[in-house]
């Protein structure tokens, strides 16, 4: 009984089992409420669920790279650190090896008036580019009245889901991610339960955008209250806004570097959808929005192992134990590839099975275009995972790999798009990976943390990606 008791708390307090079932709720969407969506809604009116989606997701890009460095940050002052910088090469950081509240204190308020801005400005600009994509696949479905006010209800909640991340940047960065997961699974699962019920018994995309939206303002007030009560009440402390140059000076290198990193990587591929949406026929937009939100679900699911111990990442760099950092970063790694490869390949396998049985009005991926995109996100997934290791150094070089991938990208959409349709976007992804992300990425950490990079691919990439590149090959002949 004790052993058991012992393990249940282990779990309970384990950031990448808490990520994990936070997590989980996606799975349960795709369980209860992607049936629904399916089969209540029309083809187009699915292709607009999923773009909806999509402008939601691109709140991530909102923050302007500013999240996860606020939160290396704060991991870093939790270290004991006595400023932030950039610690590349071999610098290391100077640490009193205890929490700095002072510092925290400042980066915190700093937190609070940039993302009440960022706020604003993201309403703005969600306002002007997406109702302009909008346009177009509103006008091919019939209930247009309906569709608008769902649309103004997502801008105006964006806002404020924002914001909430002021919170999540405090609770993330002092280590209580298990705390922030345990509440997110459960808020999650009370989300998708409502709009399922309010889809099934109303079949309205607008009623159920609504109890979508009012879960996001539910979140908000949770995380307010989880701040305050955690680390003996410090956030309390932390009233008011405040512009402090050195700290912003500090961090910004970083943020605008890791935000257009993620516009060229993230944002790029989500556009393939808002792209696809103005050129594409109701039906195929559909599916390809409906099998890019499955790959973008497996994709979310299995960084949970890597990216929940960020703060603990942060903190061991700053006390420069080495050691232990690469020990816990080979078995997440391994981890989080390992999910992806087997999620990849029982989706594959499902996703045809599945669909007809619950009469769902779109049809999912052929298996060329699944095992295509399972390739090319598992290399994206690849460069990503050995780019957040190095950046442990707060030295953000991703910019660079994105940018030089998203203009490969780019280039090869164009030329592959007029022949190959659908199938250039994760060709393209494939290609730019091969060229530069996958090669640069693992030299950049190995050349920084010094391991033998045979020994550790042998440790973390090497049996997930023969599973990822025997589904791929298997769905090519299949099809």
């Amino acid at each position: 009984m004790f052993h058991m008791r012992k393990y249940f708390l282990k779990l309970w307090n384990s950031p990448t089992f808490t990520t994990w079932g936070a997590f989980l709720s996606r799975p349960l969407s795709l369980l209860l409420l992607t049936p629904l969506i399916l089969h209540k809604f029309s083809a187009s009116e699915i292709a607009l669920w999923y773009l909806f989606g999509i402008f939601m997701g691109f709140q991530s890009l909102a923050n302007l790279g500013f999240n996860s460095v606020f939160i290396r940050s704060v991991g870093f002052a939790m270290g004991g650190a006595k400023s932030i910088g950039i610690f590349k090469d071999n610098t290391l950081v100077e640490t009193d090896h205890e929490p700095n509240w002072d510092l925290i204190k400042i980066i915190i308020q700093n937190t609070k008036l940039i993302y009440m801005l960022l706020a604003l400005f993201f309403v703005v600009v969600l306002s002007v580019f997406g109702t302009w994509s909008l346009i177009k696949p509103i006008s091919q479905v019939a209930r247009q009245q309906e569709i608008w006010l769902s649309w103004i209800t997502v801008v105006l909640v964006s806002g404020l889901s924002i914001y909430s991340d002021t919170f999540k940047i405090y609770l993330r960065g002092t280590d209580n991610v298990a705390l922030v997961m345990r509440w997110e699974t459960l808020f999650n699962m009370l989300a998708i339960l409502s709009a399922s019920v309010v889809l099934f018994m109303t079949g309205s995309f607008l009623y159920t955008i609504l109890s979508n939206q009012i879960w996001r303002v539910i979140n908000f007030i949770r995380n307010y209250y989880l701040s305050r009560f955690v680390n003996e009440k410090r956030y309390r402390e932390f009233k008011g806004y405040r512009y402090d140059k050195e700290i912003f000076l500090a961090i910004l290198p970083s943020s605008w570097r890791t935000w257009l990193s993620h516009l060229m990587s993230y944002g790029l591929m989500q556009l393939t959808g808002v792209y696809y949406a103005q050129i594409g026929e109701s039906a195929s937009v559909a599916t390809y929005l409906f099998s890019l939100r499955i790959i973008n679900v497996i994709d979310d699911f299995s960084n949970a192992p890597f990216y929940s111990h960020q703060p603990r990442y942060a903190r061991l760099f700053a006390q420069n134990n080495f050691k232990e950092l690469k020990k816990i970063v080979t078995n997440k790694m391994f981890l989080t590839y390992m999910t992806f490869a087997v999620s990849c390949a029982l989706a594959g396998i499902f996703g045809d099975i599945v669909l007809p049985l619950i009469k769902s009005n779109i049809t999912f991926a052929n298996p060329l275009l699944w095992g295509l995109m399972c390739m090319g996100y598992f290399l994206k997934r690849y460069t990503s995972l050995h780019l957040q290791f190095y950046q442990i150094t707060n030295h953000i070089v991703a910019h660079t790999v994105n940018i030089v991938q998203g203009l490969i990208i780019l280039l090869f959409v164009a030329l592959f798009v007029s022949t190959y349709g659908v199938y250039s976007f994760p060709l393209s992804l494939i290609i730019a990976n091969l060229l530069f992300g996958v090669w640069y990425a693992s030299h950049k950490s190995h050349k920084r943390y010094e391991y033998n990079l045979w020994e550790f691919e042998l440790k973390t990439s090497i049996v997930p990606f023969i599973i990822v590149l025997s589904v791929s090959l298997l769905t090519y002949f299949i099809a």
